[in-house]
């Protein structure tokens, strides 16, 4: 009895196969996880600005205390050493601020920077009073104003709740 064999080249054809499937099921899973990595990366990013805002609203709060009037980018000099690998400007612009994020953060050359807004709200009748910060996109309090334009450019999934 003969056995009908297949010829060697099949052999290697469906080998062939093989490797080029497991290399693209890598590849897609490589992929899925790359965009989810991305994605905890800028919501790490926005809350870790979130968390070190703190020292700089104290700044300029007790610059509001002892001068009078809320300050402006010229009024800080030391702004340096809020700035880091991810956010590369500060604007400063009536007491409220706008932390600028690099090209990193949109991983996208072409766009814009990403910008995060801290704004100041009082209560309308009482200037004098305590502040409250509204953070990127949340909402003014009721009975508060806020004298300065939020310029939160970034997408609201990748923001703290807080900011949302």
């Amino acid at each position: 009895m003969q056995r009908n064999h297949q010829p060697f080249i099949n052999r290697e054809i469906y080998y062939l196969f093989q490797f080029c499937a497991v290399i693209i099921i890598i590849g897609i899973l490589i992929s899925n996880a790359s965009k989810h990595y991305l994605t905890i990366l800028k919501i790490s990013t926005s809350t870790a600005a979130l968390a070190s805002s703190g020292p700089l609203k104290s700044e300029i709060h007790a610059f509001y205390v002892k001068y009078g009037y809320w300050p402006d980018n010229q009024h800080f000099k030391q702004l340096g050493e809020y700035i880091n690998n991810t956010v590369t400007d500060i604007i400063i612009e009536k007491g409220s601020f706008h932390l600028y994020f690099n090209k990193k953060f949109n991983h996208d050359s072409n766009s814009a920077p990403q910008v995060l807004s801290f704004r100041k709200a009082q209560f309308q009748t009482q200037l004098d009073t305590p502040i409250w910060w509204i953070c990127g996109y949340s909402e003014v309090p009721e009975g508060m104003i806020t004298n300065v334009k939020n310029k939160t450019t970034i997408d609201k999934k990748y923001l703290h709740k807080v900011c949302q």
